[in-house]
């Protein structure tokens, strides 16, 4: 069953990812207690905006990771974290992910299907595994 408010759920579970993994490449909220669920009325802009560019990124090194694993068989997991780590901070995406949350959220009027559309938007255009297809 689905859970009812994915947006908070996908916060939830990239505090988490964040608190126990590796060195994060955006500004760290792991001293920021997030306890599940959260109605979104509680968040400030920018504790939210953290949040939001958090799970997206942790979205797309994640799958950024998978993809490294799938294109070398030989690599090890916590290898293809780390080159996917590197290659997400040397991109230019935490860029262009903080303005589009940013934009986002400057016009935002609390719908969370809204949210949660933005987050797949954001997500699905800066997929690294996408532009190296393209690129080769």
């Amino acid at each position: 069953m689905p859970h009812p408010n994915p947006s908070h759920y996908l916060v939830h579970v990239a505090h988490n990812v964040h608190k126990y993994s590796l060195k994060p490449a955006i500004p760290s909220i792991v001293d920021t207690e997030v306890s599940f669920p959260l109605p979104a009325t509680k968040w400030s802009f920018t504790t939210l905006a953290q949040a939001l560019h958090l799970g997206i990124a942790t979205t797309l090194i994640l799958e950024y990771s998978f993809f490294l694993l799938q294109q070398d068989k030989s690599l090890k997991p916590a290898k293809s974290l780390e080159l996917a780590a590197a290659e997400y901070e040397t991109s230019g995406t935490p860029a262009a992910i903080q303005k589009a949350v940013q934009d986002f959220l400057s016009q935002d009027d609390g719908d969370d299907e809204k949210l949660c559309k933005m987050m797949m938007d954001i997500t699905l255009r800066n997929r690294m595994s996408i532009t190296k297809v393209v690129k080769k």
